[in-house]
């Protein structure tokens, strides 16, 4: 048996050799990594790794490499996408330099990720604890200005010459080590004060597995992607805050993961004031708005070291009512356990400003563990912070949010949530709006739909905008499924009445809303066009910018500076800027119209204008537009969108009955899709006189290009009337000939009753092609067809009691 297995060994060798070499540089996975100090120390630092930046090591090959290493996290419990999949893999023994992350992406490789997995072998091949080899691409995930960022190693697609991009070179498990570090090595300070990135001493440790030890629960946010995340931190015993990240689907409740089965995605942070023996896991380098950090990323259940002596637990803290007017008192609950008894519960509130906050006890409630404090009535205007704290019989405590309230507020309105800028208030800092998580009811929200067709992933969103300047406009979020929205078009006025508000990625949405069109085709508010470009492109006046997000922005005169920022990946993303030698306003294809846009344009292109609404994501300010008509590049676009009739043609309504209901029409273009909400028909149906009645439909796509015409006839009758019916044209004896024709056809009929009648000629897709009105109670009409290609079309005879419609065909074109 032995034997067997090792002649087939040696001949699966043989036909290796019959493989050209794959001819990629194999380099040490330091070297992925390694950036020198002199980099990591210039005022605007540059941490793309030193063997690919400023000159890369291999002029050959440049970004392209293999390395070897062990493989540390499954990618299947990668959690924060379902459309991309990466893993990290380490240096025998750890230490400095020694880890970094490893991504399927098939962004830019005109594959799907099942088929790049497949090809690449990451699942088969990447088993935790097991050496491999890689063969990909270095790129940095890139954050602010695109000088910082996350180093990783995008797979490569397969080459029939050589092995898979993910080899296994060992079938013995190795020992994964975590290297000892301190929080401080990696930040120092708090967000709450002076809070520094320590690159010098942490850009070495980005990728690495490592162990923090003694540290406390600081902060925790539950709320995030509609709360299925949690976004906590934790503070050493120094003072120094650190994120912990939910890159692991074991600390996440979404589902994302690839596992079976589905791990139990039910993790929720320990309790503020929660002491843990250590936390241990990945550390990553990323951006929340203009600030660049390292957090550190938990991978399994025991990277969260054991907590001996826990102090008390808050959760689900609500306040009701959520909108308070000027003469309510705020009610506020927890839910508030702890595994000994509770010395004392409380409710701390401040509306005067500073840092002084009152304290009022908290009681228990009918329902276990569930405890009430009362906020007094406050003016109209007033902003409120408080956060509550539970005491234990130890002395242990638990400060929910902190003892600052930070983004735990509301605001006092008598007015109600009327308005978009109301939505909008922020009493932080980055700008997130004061109602991040309330569910609103009774609002009275009014705004023209300004866009639609926004795709960010499997995000769908429209813009809402009223009047302009400042917090002006508020995305809306669209369900998977159709809601009341998916009709809106741009140009309705809308009214909102309910909906929740969430932060997402730093963008204020209204989700699950309820709102009626109030009516449609309104002018759109005036395009912002006297502000900073350079405002958002640098995204250095945070708070600033974000209360244009939403807002229609326009520039004009601006070049295209870079085709693609995020290179070597391709996001669709483009920049331009009004001195094409500065960083550039990024723009984003997430309208369903322009995807890969950034494929049909140059670096150094000049655009009379840019515009659309203004949003945020991964860091960056990006402009967002509508259509190729914001980019003053509607020469691209020539096509005519297409439009068909629904319904009947010829229709038919009886005398006198409730008004004519249009069926409509369908209408769709290559850019800008579904555009039959853009259909106009011209003409109308009188019900109570008899007659044959003309509806013409027209619509043009947002480049003006207009679509072929169609033709509706709708005959109003009187079927009480004897003698005047449908049945006229049969005895009429309506005849059309010769058929199949070429260049005329003749209609004839005789003793029709009622006058005048109509002739109309059409498509098959209801393209009129001629009409003409004729009278007396014989006719004898001949219509030339010489402009007409091979095919089927239809004749309509009609008049005020009815119609008659006949097929011809015409050939020998």
């Amino acid at each position: 048996m032995k034997r067997r297995l090792l002649l087939s060994m040696i001949a699966l060798g043989a036909a290796g050799l019959l493989k050209a070499q794959n001819p990629y540089p194999i380099i040490p996975i330091d070297s992925v990594q390694f950036v020198n100090a002199t980099k990591l120390g210039l005022p605007i630092p540059n941490d793309t790794p030193d063997y690919i930046s400023p000159i890369p090591s291999n002029s050959q090959y440049k970004d392209t490499v293999r390395f070897e290493g062990i493989v540390v996290t499954n990618p299947k419990i990668y959690g924060l996408s379902s459309n991309r999949k990466a893993a990290f893999m380490q240096r025998k023994g750890g230490g400095p330099w020694s880890g970094v992350q490893v991504m399927c992406e098939p962004a830019g490789t005109g594959v799907t990720l099942p088929v790049l997995n497949a090809e690449a072998k990451f699942y088969e091949n990447f088993i935790v604890r097991y050496k491999v080899r890689v063969t990909g691409v270095i790129r940095t995930f890139n954050g602010v200005n695109q000088k910082v960022g996350e180093t990783q190693v995008n797979l490569i697609r397969n080459n029939i010459n050589w092995e898979n991009s993910v080899e296994q070179l060992s079938l013995t498990p190795d020992t994964l080590v975590y290297s000892e570090i301190q929080a401080m090595d990696l930040m120092k300070g708090n967000p709450n004060g002076t809070w520094v990135q320590q690159r010098l001493t942490g850009e070495q440790w980005e990728g690495a597995l490592v162990k923090i030890k003694n540290v406390t629960v600081y902060s925790i946010d539950n709320t995030g992607g509609g709360g299925t995340r949690s976004f906590w931190s934790v503070v050493d015993d120094f003072g120094n805050v650190l994120d912990v990240r939910d890159f692991s689907a074991y600390y996440r409740r979404d589902d994302l993961e690839d596992t079976v089965p589905k791990i139990v995605n039910t993790f929720f942070p320990p309790a503020i004031g929660t002491r843990l023996e250590y936390i241990q896991g990945i550390i990553t380098e990323y951006a929340v708005g203009p600030v660049t950090r390292y957090g550190i990323m938990p991978m399994y259940p025991t990277d969260l070291g054991p907590c001996n002596i826990c102090p008390p637990k808050i959760l689900n803290i609500t306040q009701t009512p959520n909108v308070a007017q000027s003469t309510d008192s705020v009610e506020v609950t927890a839910m508030i356990t702890s595994d000994t008894t509770l010395k004392e519960v409380t409710l701390h509130y401040n509306g005067t400003g500073g840092n002084i906050f009152t304290l009022v006890n908290m009681t228990p409630t009918a329902t276990p563990n569930k405890w009430l404090g009362k906020i007094p009535p406050f003016a109209a205007g007033t902003i409120v912070k408080y956060y509550t704290r539970a005491l234990d019989n130890r002395n242990l405590r638990t400060v929910i949010p902190d003892t600052l309230a930070t983004n735990s507020n509301y605001l006092v309105t008598d007015g109600g949530i009327n308005s978009i800028a109301t939505l909008q208030f922020s009493a932080s800092t980055n700008g997130a709006t004061i109602w991040d998580g309330d569910s609103l009811t009774n609002m009275d929200i009014r705004g023209v739909i300004t866009g639609t067709n926004f795709n960010a992933g499997t995000t769908r969103l429209l813009t809402l905008q009223s009047g302009t300047g400042a917090n002006s406009a508020i995305f809306i979020q669209r369900p998977v499924n159709n809601d009341v929205t998916e009709k809106w078009a741009i140009g309705d006025s809308v009214k909102i009445t309910s909906g929740v508000v969430r932060e997402i990625f730093n963008i204020t949405t209204l989700n699950e809303i309820r709102g009626t069109v109030v009516s449609k085709n309104n002018p759109l508010p005036a395009f912002e066009e006297t502000l900073s470009m350079d405002s958002f492109a640098l995204a250095t006046k945070i708070a600033y910018n974000r209360k244009w997000e939403g807002v229609l922005l326009k520039w004009n005169n601006v070049y295209v500076t870079n085709i693609n920022p995020d290179a070597p990946s391709d996001n669709g993303e483009w920049s331009v800027n009004a001195d094409s030698t500065k960083t550039g306003l990024r723009v984003d294809d997430m309208s369903i119209s322009l995807r890969n846009i950034n494929d049909t344009i140059t670096k150094g292109q000049k655009l009379n204008f840019i515009q659309g609404p203004m949003y945020f994501s991964f860091g960056n300010f990006k402009i967002i537009p509508r259509n190729l008509s914001d980019m003053d590049m509607c020469n691209l676009d020539t096509a005519k969108p297409s439009l068909s009739l629904n319904g009947n043609n010829p229709d038919t309504v009886e005398l006198g009955s409730g008004p004519y209901v249009d069926p409509g029409a369908a209408s769709s273009d290559v850019r800008d899709g579904n555009i039959a909400t853009s259909v106009h028909v011209t003409g109308a149906v009188n019900t109570n006189v008899m007659g044959a009645y003309v509806l013409t439909y027209r619509v043009a796509d947002f480049c003006g290009n207009m679509a072929d015409s169609a033709t509706r006839i709708v005959v109003v009758k009187d079927s009480s009337n004897v003698g005047i019916n449908e049945s006229e044209f049969n005895a009429a004896n309506v005849k059309l000939y010769p058929n199949p024709a070429t260049t005329a056809i003749t209609v004839s009929a005789t003793f029709v009753k009622t006058q005048p009648v109509t002739i109309t000629l059409v498509d098959l897709l209801g393209k009129e092609i001629s009409t003409r009105t004729v009278r007396g109670a014989q006719f004898n009409e001949t219509i030339s067809i010489e402009n007409l290609n091979s095919g089927i079309y239809f004749c309509t005879i009609s008049n005020a009691s009815g119609s008659k419609t006949l097929k011809f065909v015409v050939n020998g074109k």
